[in-house]
């Protein structure tokens, strides 16, 4: 990848992600959003595309972090963030490879309900877990930096995204339902935006990014 590219690896990842996401949820069969979480379409005939979506959305993801880590000009979280978002993206890839167990009727024929972990469901969620818990970091130090930049509106939706991810991620861990479920899977899709915004890195030595 060009430097050029690489910078826009983070836009990239968000369109790939989003896309494949709502396509899934409104066309593939029994997949609904207040059930079942997006890594669920691992699962069944079609599973190959969210796997695909994990794996290319994860490669994309350290192709960005990988530009913020040579562009990002010296200060707050210059080192940790493109580090974190590289986890990020390597937890998403792992999430792929791992896919999790069939539950909640998905796919359509699979008993309602949380089977037994296999190994490979322990891993996925591990690994994905993992991921999400290195983007909610990445939040709050992004947070710092922009706050001590002045730039309040950002410095503020960088702690409403980690916030917010962090809150989802525990109330579907501690009350799997309808309405975590739902939150989860809204709260992780619009994290891909932020993401899409932090990894879109300036030119090396732009002195318009926040320090």
């Amino acid at each position: 990848m060009t430097a050029s590219s690489l910078r826009q690896a983070g836009t990239a990842a968000a369109v790939v992600y989003l896309v494949l996401a709502a396509g899934q949820y409104l066309f593939r069969d029994g997949f609904d959003i207040s059930r079942h979480v997006l890594s669920l379409a691992e699962n069944g005939e079609y599973g190959w595309i969210q796997i695909t979506n994990f794996i290319v959305t994860g490669t994309l993801t350290i192709a960005a972090a990988i530009s913020l880590h040579q562009t990002m000009p010296d200060g707050r979280g210059a080192r940790w963030v493109p580090r974190l978002i590289g986890v990020h993206g390597a937890g998403m890839i792992g999430a792929g490879l791992f896919p999790p167990d069939p539950a909640e009727g998905f796919p359509p024929g699979t008993p309602d309900g949380t089977p037994e972990l296999s190994t490979q469901g322990a891993i996925h969620f591990t690994v994905a877990s993992i991921g999400l818990l290195a983007a909610v970091a990445a939040c709050v130090i992004m947070a710092r930096r922009y706050r001590a930049a002045s730039h309040r509106r950002l410095a503020g939706y960088s702690v409403a995204t980690g916030a917010a991810l962090l809150l989802a991620v525990a109330g579907l861990s501690a009350a799997p339902n309808q309405v975590t479920t739902l939150a989860f899977v809204l709260v992780a899709l619009h994290s891909s935006v932020w993401l899409a915004i932090v990894t879109r890195a300036p030119e090396s030595g732009d002195e318009s990014w926040p320090r």
